[in-house]
């Protein structure tokens, strides 16, 4: 899935979207701190909201003084061309978003996989209170019910 992904332009893309729903699904809930871009949450967030956040990203000419906005909203879609890159702009994105939002808010997202499954994920402030505080991700799956499956009776 991340080769498919890596020859795609945009998240736009259907075949895109379903790529990293899979690619997601596949990774499941663990989190490798060295590449954040591609935790399932993260995924799950990418899919959905493309076509919005390049719109508001596209809002922001290149001399406005908000570049920090329009980079903001185009960092969950960086090219899987260059993990990288990827990585580093939603690793910023994160850090930026840790800063910004309000304590109480979380961020949630649900995506249907091309196999049936449900993915939830939700991103917020780990420790609002805390200096250390940092964006914690969940994610949760709901498997699709096997129609095959008999109650046991006795």
């Amino acid at each position: 899935f991340k080769q498919t992904l890596s020859t795609l332009d945009s998240a736009i893309e259907l075949l895109a979207r379903d790529a990293m729903r899979c690619l997601a699904l596949v990774t499941g809930p663990e989190e490798d701190p060295n590449m954040v871009a591609y935790s399932c949450a993260v995924l799950v967030h990418t899919s959905i909201g493309s076509t919005s956040r390049q719109n508001v990203s596209r809002a922001y000419n290149p001399d406005s003084e908000r570049l920090d906005i329009r980079d903001f909203f185009s960092a969950l879609d960086v090219s899987f061309n260059n993990p990288a890159e990827r990585n580093q702009k939603v690793s910023e994105l994160f850090e930026k978003a840790n800063c910004l939002l309000p304590p109480t808010w979380r961020f949630l997202a649900v995506c249907l996989c091309p196999t049936g499954e449900i993915l939830l994920s939700s991103v917020a402030v780990s420790a609002p209170n805390d200096s250390r505080s940092h964006l914690k991700t969940e994610v949760a799956c709901v498997f699709q019910r096997d129609k095959n499956l008999e109650v046991y009776k006795e």
